[in-house]
C-alpha cells in the first residue's frame, strides 16, 4: 500500500474540503477499487468522512487522537526505518529505556544481535516482542493498562524508575516543531516521560517524518534537549540546519 499516496490523498481532500471519487481517481491515477480501500483507511483515521457522491475532510475529528490499533497500521515502514536508525545507538551491555508508542515498539527488532542488553519499558507491544528473546533482560514498569496507547500508565512505575540505572532513553513523540519542540498526546503518560527525561543522560527521539511540523496536546521538551533524532528520512532544510547548528545528530536508516 502506498502510504505516501494515502497522505497525499488526505492532504488533497483537506485542501479541497470535499471531492468526488471520480475526481480523486483521475487526480491520483488510481482505480476505483484502490480509492475505496484508501478512503476506508482515511475514515478509520477519522480525518475523512463519506457522503453520497463525494468524500469530505472531517475537520472536527482531525485533531483527535487516533486509536492505537489504527495508528499501528499507519506509516509502518517509516516507523521501522526510524527504529533501524535508532538501533545504531544501542551498544552491547547497554541498559536502555524504551518509551511507549506505535513507533518505538519496533526498536526491539533491530537490536537482536546486541549482547547483554537490558530494556526498561512500559510499552506493551515491545514487552510482547521481547518476551521470547531470552538474551534480552526485560524490566516492565508496572501500572494501569492504557489501551489508547498499548502502554502501562504508572501507578508505581515512576517510583521504581528512581531505583534503576540507565543512561539512554529512546523516546516517542507525537509532534515536533522548531518553535515548540517535542510534544505528546497522553496526559496519563506525562509523569513517566518527565521522570525518564530527568533520569536519562542521553535522550534519543524516534519519530517518522509525518511528525515533523506537527504539535500535539502536551509539550515535552525543546528540540535542544535531544541528543539525537532518529527518523526514516531527512526532514525539510530548517530542521537539518537547526540540528547542524546545535550538534544534534539527525539519523536515518541510510545514514
Amino acid at each position: 500500500m502506498g502510504f505516501e499516496r494515502l497522505n497525499q490523498l488526505e492532504e488533497y481532500i483537506k485542501e479541497q474540503k470535499s471531492a468526488t471519487p471520480e475526481e480523486l481517481c483521475q487526480k491520483f491515477h488510481i482505480s476505483m477499487s484502490t480509492l475505496r480501500r484508501d478512503i476506508s483507511l482515511l475514515v478509520q483515521r477519522g480525518t475523512v468522512q463519506k457522503a453520497y457522491g463525494y468524500v469530505s475532510y472531517n475537520f472536527e475529528n482531525a485533531g483527535k487522537i487516533i486509536p492505537f490499533d489504527v495508528r499501528n497500521t499507519i506509516h509502518t515502514l517509516e516507523k521501522q526505518a526510524a527504529c533501524s536508525a535508532a538501533a545504531s545507538l544501542v551498544e552491547d551491555n547497554d541498559t536502555i529505556y524504551v518509551d511507549s508508542g506505535s513507533t518505538t515498539c519496533h526498536l526491539i527488532d533491530y537490536i537482536q544481535d546486541r549482547q547483554n542488553i537490558t530494556v526498561i519499558t512500559s510499552n506493551l507491544d515491545l514487552i510482547l516482542r521481547a518476551a521470547p528473546r531470552e538474551h534480552i533482560r526485560l524490566l516492565a514498569l508496572p501500572g494501569e493498562l492504557n489501551r489508547k496507547n498499548n502502554s502501562f500508565s504508572p501507578v508505581s512505575g515512576v517510583d521504581l524508575l528512581c531505583h534503576l540505572n540507565f543512561s539512554k532513553a529512546f523516546i516517542a513523540a507525537s509532534g515536533l516543531t522548531l518553535e515548540d519542540g517535542f510534544s505528546h498526546s497522553y496526559l496519563s503518560e506525562r509523569p513517566l516521560k518527565q521522570a525518564v527525561m530527568s533520569k536519562a543522560a542521553r535522550h534519543y527521539f524516534i519519530l517518522d517524518d509525518s511528525k515533523f511540523g506537527e504539535k500535539s496536546l502536551l509539550h515535552l521538551c525543546p528540540v535542544s534537549r535531544a541528543d539525537a533524532i532518529c527518523t526514516n528520512r531527512l526532514p525539510e532544510a530548517a530542521y537539518i540546519d537547526y540540528c547542524h547548528e546545535h550538534g544534534i545528530p539527525l539519523l536515518t536508516a541510510d545514514s
